[in-house]
């Protein structure tokens, strides 16, 4: 199922030994990192979804700024909360088609240009509201349309089409494609696509990790598989806007329960493939570096802590409270662009080494 066969024999023996092992994976795209974080748990019993999520969970950490969830069907109301800090306001003051700090479309620059009165005393504010409001529409059209509705970033010299970029994502996520096929194409044709017992929702974060803010969009989905009488859960989470720093993101936190001369062994991976411009370039290579280098230690860091917590949680005649994952889904999953959805600590590694990445690249 994990296709150990194809790995060296220092990592099987670091994985029996209870070390996580981290790969990356060779990209087609410059602009692509793939990395896969996986750990092998001896003698864990049987988890539901409800606990994975909780395990995921890192509220509060300092990173994460602000989030929410959106309703059904999103509202401008969701994003009441969400304010645009000094500097983002600044830079939309000055944004153009092709040279703009913030990730947006031109019709997007356009209308910040036009419906903004930027001498006003409430140009701030106005803004604001603004963006909300093309958040808002954002997240509709994705909802009615999927990545066919996500448009394109003209706000560099380079058009983004974001189409492209989550069907190469999602396209190349092989070991996904491999263990479950099917969730793999919920996500690939979604919202065309079924899958019985998915549970979707859309979140927004603020990541602030000493550079500028991030403000990001992501679509979760939760699913469990039953193999035989195991219970494989899935958690994904398809960040489908970030005003700064990745283009997207595609990441998987999954428990998988496998048959082995032992009886049952559980395998916690950690599966994230992001895109960034920042890794292309004069100092692409340099940026890969950094964002590898970091990124493993990150997801070893969060593997780790992922299974203390599932330790603690499947231990019997103990009550755990497990309504804030379920109120949240703001599972934030590590660095990779995150929020929450389970990228919780998986996007917000990612992400601050983009961001280191993308500071060098400015400097060239």
């Amino acid at each position: 199922m994990l296709g150990l066969d194809t790995w060296t024999p220092e990592e099987v023996t670091a994985l029996a030994n209870g070390d996580v092992v981290v790969r990356h994976h060779a990209t087609a795209e410059k602009q692509d990192l793939s990395t896969t974080g996986i750990l092998m748990i001896k003698g864990l019993p049987a988890i539901s979804m409800e606990k994975f999520r909780e395990s995921l969970s890192q509220k509060g950490g300092e990173s994460m700024k602000g989030g929410g969830q959106f309703s059904d069907p999103p509202t401008f109301d969701d994003l009441m909360n969400l304010e645009l800090d000094k500097d983002s306001i600044e830079q939309l003051r000055k944004c153009t088609v092709g040279n703009c700090d913030l990730n947006l479309s031109a019709n997007m620059i356009e209308r910040f240009a036009k419906e903004i009165d930027w001498n006003a005393g409430d140009a701030g504010q106005r803004a604001t509201n603004l963006f909300q409001e093309m958040l808002v529409t954002f997240v509709q059209n994705y909802l009615g349309r999927g990545i066919n509705g996500l448009g394109t970033f003209d706000n560099r010299r380079k058009t983004v089409d974001l189409k492209a970029a989550h069907t190469s994502l999602i396209s190349n996520s092989l070991f996904i494609r491999e263990i479950h096929p099917n969730f793999l194409q919920y996500l690939e044709d979604f919202p065309a696509d079924t899958l019985a017992n998915v549970q979707s929702s859309m979140h927004w974060s603020i990541v602030d990790f000493g550079l500028k803010p991030s403000i990001t969009v992501s679509h979760s989905a939760v699913h469990t598989e039953v193999t035989g009488n195991e219970q494989q859960h899935f958690v994904a989470s398809r960040q489908i806007y970030a005003s700064r720093y990745l283009d997207s993101s595609l990441t998987f936190s999954v428990l998988l329960r496998v048959f082995d001369q032992n009886g049952i062994t559980t395998y916690l991976v950690f599966s994230d493939r992001s895109r960034s411009d920042a890794l292309e370039g004069p100092l692409g290579g340099f940026a890969r570096g950094v964002v590898q280098k970091e990124s493993a230690a990150r997801i070893k860091s969060l593997l780790d802590k992922v299974h203390l917590r599932l330790l603690y949680l499947s231990r019997p005649n103990e009550t755990h409270s497990t309504s804030g994952a379920q109120d949240s889904l703001i599972d934030r999953t590590l660095g990779f662009a995150k929020s929450r959805g389970f990228a919780l600590a998986a996007v917000i590694v990612v992400l601050i080494s983009l961001g280191v990445a993308w500071r060098w690249k400015s400097r060239g």
